[in-house]
């Protein structure tokens, strides 16, 4: 069912779910990753495991060995393997697989045996039938049957639509590609038709329709079998194109080339799209298609010269001087300034690869010297020094890297715009001599200022910096006056934020101030409650001390000298913090067994008036000015 429904990533998840052995499970994944060779290569090793009769497949059931073949026919079909497919096909008598095989590999007398022979074995009402007796239709030059058969493929087509559910899904893909055929089939049909008449005045309606087939392409990614499909049959239009043209080359160059130069592009776009889905063997032995013809376009070996150079980049460092011996050994007279200046950014970029560092900033020099608007040779250069930045530390290669990316932006590139972040980011870097800040006012100032909408809160941020803001100001400044509505609500939400941050700022330190002054109200606190209480004036000692040795019993202020000793230490404890003077008052044993005693020196015991004595003299060592005046008073 999920085969039938096109749905790939359900098909792989339910067999590697059920399949028995983990090498079907691994030929799975490769495939659902796109890593075709990896996933023939497996299947190819349980296929050849299996035809030996070994062991260790014994146990597989027969719907899994089925699934290595259908697995190893799809991996040939990507890579372009065709004659691969054609025997496979014979050998196992599978006649759908060897038609499809035989149209693609040009071998018309094969399709028409199989057509002619296997007739019986081919599913009748099948779309893919009629597409291929129109092929064969239009090969032999009989454009009149090729308009029943469209009209029977589409009769069958809108069959199969109408069967379909309503939600789109991928069948309903492989239906409009199977329509796209069909019209070209018209379309191929008309020119052979115009062609074999000798309808010289239809040129131009050929070149109408040549010029809509370039416009009329598959997805970049979409399938490559998808590409291959209407690739490989305009092709074959054009070899007819040629063999009819071959008469008016001497007269009209122009006209009798038309079929080669359109072979070229088509196989330079093939190739494209190869290398994007990564198939680099299919590329490269796609471009070799295009030295087998006799005349090209300039353009078309550019093209060709460039995607094979790409894929050798692409390949790794085997593949790096073989690429640079390309560049190396091309004749660029013959091709203009851009693409002259394309040819040295990829000189540059093999030699970063490589690690020649010096002759890759001769070689981007050189690019941006040739063409000075070529966004891509900017964009290559400042992606270097960017990376040099990384590993150098080098001011002067984040100098070179901001101006580089900003003559890309200047050069209105779509991938230079996201290299703006990166800017900023080098931006933000801190240099003595503030030579960031200057190479970005210098370069970022011309820029128009739509470029800098993206990233209006990157800018806002950068505000906050003392280095940066003069520079960011200006651009929001360039914003306000030509998109306020872009910048009025960002703005707005950031002001917003910063007051809500400041208003959070002050409430902390308001906390944090009340929790400093409690600290220190409860330490005061602390101290009072260990100090004794202050003492009386001297005169009110004496006399307290004549009323006592008179009536001790009566006296009712028996702790004066306490209680004045204890006020004479905190007025010298006061005296003394005022001074800078650390206390010993709250560490005196002396006061304390006063208090404890509640009585005059005279009437202590020996003892304490022993441990007295002793402790004295390490409490007068501790204190001076008023402090040691209050320890006097406690001695007597």
């Amino acid at each position: 069912m999920y085969k039938l429904l096109e749905e790939e990533d359900l098909y792989c998840g339910a067999w590697r779910y059920r399949s028995a052995l983990e090498e079907t499970s691994s030929a799975v994944s490769f495939v659902q990753q796109g890593m075709w060779i990896a996933a023939k290569d497996t299947c190819t090793h349980l296929m050849t495991v299996a035809g030996s009769n070994s062991q260790e497949v014994s146990h597989v059931p027969e719907e899994e060995m089925n699934l290595w073949q259908e697995l190893w026919i799809q991996c040939a079909k990507r890579l372009n393997q065709w004659d691969l497919i054609s025997e496979f096909a014979q050998q196992n008598s599978w006649h759908s697989l060897l038609l499809e095989s035989a149209w693609k590999a040009g071998d018309w007398s094969a399709m028409k045996d199989v057509l002619v022979k296997h007739a019986s074995a081919l599913p009748r009402d099948s779309v893919d039938i009629k597409i291929y007796q129109s092929f064969i239709a239009i090969h032999d030059t009989k454009p009149g049957d090729v308009e029943g058969l469209c009209l029977q493929a589409i009769q069958l087509s809108l069959r199969n639509w109408l069967t379909l559910p309503v939600r789109p899904s991928g069948p309903h893909y492989a239906m409009l590609r199977s329509f796209q055929r069909i019209i070209e089939l018209r379309e191929s049909a008309h020119i052979i038709d115009q062609v074999t008449t000798n309808r010289h005045g239809s040129i131009p309606e050929i070149k109408s329709i040549l010029s809509r087939w370039r416009e009329r392409l598959p997805n970049w990614w979409e399938d490559p079998v998808v590409w291959s499909d209407v690739l490989l049959w305009r092709q074959s239009v054009f070899s007819l194109l040629n063999s009819a043209f071959k008469q008016i080359v001497k007269v009209n160059s122009a006209i009798g080339y038309i079929g080669h130069h359109e072979t070229a592009w088509s196989i330079n776009r093939f190739s494209h799209i190869a290398r994007k889905h990564k198939l680099m063997e299919v590329c490269l032995n796609s471009l070799t298609q295009i030295c087998k013809l006799p005349n090209i376009e300039i353009h078309d070996a550019f093209v060709k010269l460039r995607e094979q150079v790409k894929c050798y980049f692409k390949l790794g460092p085997i593949h790096l001087r073989g690429g640079l011996y390309i560049i190396n050994t091309t004749h660029l007279d013959y091709f203009t300034s851009a693409q002259k200046a394309e040819f040295f950014q990829l000189k540059g970029e093999f030699l970063a690869k490589i690690g020649v560092a010096d002759e890759a900033h001769a070689a981007f020099d050189t690019s941006v010297s040739l063409y000075g608007s070529t966004a891509k040779g900017w964009l290559a250069w400042g992606r270097f020094c960017d990376q040099q930045f990384l590993e150098t530390g080098s001011i002067a290669c984040g100098e070179y890297a901001i101006t580089c990316f900003l003559q890309a932006a200047r050069s209105r590139g779509t991938a230079a715009h996201r290299c703006l972040a990166r800017v900023l980011w080098l931006f933000s870097f801190y240099d003595e001599g503030s030579a960031l800040a200057r190479v970005f006012e210098k370069h970022a100032e011309p820029l128009p200022s739509w470029i800098w909408i993206p990233w209006i809160s990157q800018l806002l941020t950068s505000l906050s910096s003392p280095s940066e803001a003069p520079q960011v100001a200006a651009i929001l400044s360039q914003i306000a006056s030509h998109q306020p509505q872009a910048l009025y609500y960002i703005l707005r939400t950031f002001l917003l934020e910063q007051r809500e941050l400041m208003q959070k700022r002050h409430a902390q330190q308001l906390q944090q101030q009340q929790q400093r002054k409690q600290q220190q109200q409860s330490q005061s606190h602390a101290i009072r409650q260990v100090m004794p209480s202050p003492p009386p004036a001297a005169g009110s000692l004496s006399s307290s001390s004549a009323s006592r040795s008179r009536s001790p019993a009566s006296s009712p202020s028996a702790s004066s000298p306490a209680a004045a000793t204890a006020a004479a230490a905190s007025t010298a404890m006061e005296v003394e913090s005022s001074a800078g003077g650390a206390s010993p008052l709250p560490s005196s044993p002396t006061v304390a067994t006063q208090q404890r005693s509640g009585g005059v020196p005279g009437s202590a015991p020996p003892s304490a008036r022993a441990a007295h004595d002793d402790s004295t003299p390490q409490l007068r060592s501790s204190g001076s000015g008023p402090l040691r005046t209050a320890l006097s008073w406690a001695d007597q």
